[in-house]
């Protein structure tokens, strides 16, 4: 039996924002998919607003200008904290709402584990902001595991 079989985990979905939280949470996970040589999808999403009238609203320039940030920030925490091992890893932006798009897409990829980063904003401050990791353990069909930054 591989160990991918023993450890029951075959694809890490690594949700991350463009925070100092990233490089925890690239950490976490760089370190459980060496253990269980699990696939690694590392995943932004980009916050868009519900309800846009019309094209003209939405600052393409910019979307493309985060875009480009966001995927060279996923290379240097992908180049740093998985450069020595050999499993597959992948990159994705998506846009919308973070937690809502974090559980779909883990759904769609059949992730085992989503692996995310938490502020630790404290109970009263989350339960009236909303936390995008309280939701995202609320709602994901997948096991989630959260990070604290060190």
């Amino acid at each position: 039996m591989s160990d991918r079989k023993v450890a029951g985990f075959n694809r890490i979905l690594v949700a991350i924002d463009d925070s100092q939280y990233a490089y925890a949470v690239m950490e976490a996970a760089a370190k459980l998919s060496s253990l269980t040589h699990s696939d690694v999808v590392v995943l932004t999403v980009i916050r868009m607003p519900a309800l846009v009238g019309s094209e003209g609203e939405i600052n393409t320039k910019s979307i493309t200008e985060e875009e480009k940030m966001i995927q060279s920030f996923h290379k240097s925490l992908i180049d740093k904290y998985f450069s020595q091992q050999q499993i597959l890893i992948e990159s994705k932006i998506l846009y919308g709402d973070p937690a809502d798009k974090i559980c779909q897409y883990a759904e769609a990829i059949e992730a085992d584990l989503v692996v995310i980063g938490s502020r630790g904003r404290g109970a009263l401050r989350a339960a009236l902001l909303g936390s995008v990791s309280e939701k995202v353990v609320r709602n994901c069909k997948s096991s989630v595991l959260v990070v604290k930054k060190h």
